[in-house]
């Protein structure tokens, strides 16, 4: 008998994975464009782009955190929401006058938020399904993510050109129009997926096995 699947897959793996794949979009692809239309020089923005991205390549740095303190599903709660306001910043920032490096900065924590919501939506994914489900739903979740990319570096970018030719629209009022649409239609996949997410009995809340837990109980006694 199943006793890992819960709740509808069919909704929730699809979601978590186009989830998974907006940020990282807007991060490593969305921002170049962005940058070059903003009259970012050529070598700044494929410094500063590259640096940007490294969260998802150290990400192991901090996985064991994850691994080992709350449950995957509310990391996975907790960077969406963290995600979406980061978002909102960054349309603020793309607004300002000196706009490159705050706008590099927000962009970063974004990063950092988007490579530690990959590590609780990869666990939740084992925890959450069977095995025989989790070899169903694997080419589920890779054209959800791929979907992410087509909405972002299709629908996005060519959304932004099109307020870029709308009499009146400045070019970064454009970029954080094309922002903020990408963090509304996040925020409505969190809310479809995070109601259709099941409670996997494994997904405990580990505090309790936090590696540091019981020296700091000593040191208080």
């Amino acid at each position: 008998m199943n006793q890992k699947t819960s709740g509808n897959p069919w909704l929730f793996v699809p979601a978590l994975f186009f989830l998974e794949g907006i940020p990282y979009f807007i991060v490593s692809t969305i921002s170049v464009t962005m940058f070059k239309k903003l009259g970012v020089a050529n070598d700044q923005i494929g410094l500063w782009t590259s640096l940007i991205t490294w969260p998802w390549i150290v990400k192991m740095l901090w996985g064991p955190l994850v691994e080992s303190t709350s449950t995957k599903r509310k990391w996975i709660l907790g960077t969406q929401i963290a995600a979406i306001v980061t978002m909102a910043l960054v349309s603020l920032t793309i607004t300002s006058e000196n706009f490159l490096y705050p706008t590099l900065v927000v962009l970063t924590v974004l990063a950092f938020l988007s490579a530690t919501h990959d590590i609780a939506a990869d666990g939740f994914y084992l925890l959450a399904l069977a095995p025989e489900d989790q070899a169903y739903f694997v080419g589920i979740r890779s054209t959800a993510y791929r979907l992410a990319n087509v909405f972002c570096n299709g629908g996005l970018v060519y959304l932004a050109g099109v307020f870029e030719n709308t009499p009146g629209v400045a070019v970064a009022e454009a970029w954080r129009n094309i922002i903020l649409i990408g963090a509304g239609v996040y925020l409505l996949f969190v809310v479809l997926g995070y109601s259709a997410m099941p409670k996997p009995r494994q997904d405990k809340d580990r505090v309790e096995s936090f590696p540091f837990r019981e020296e700091i109980g000593r040191a208080h006694v």
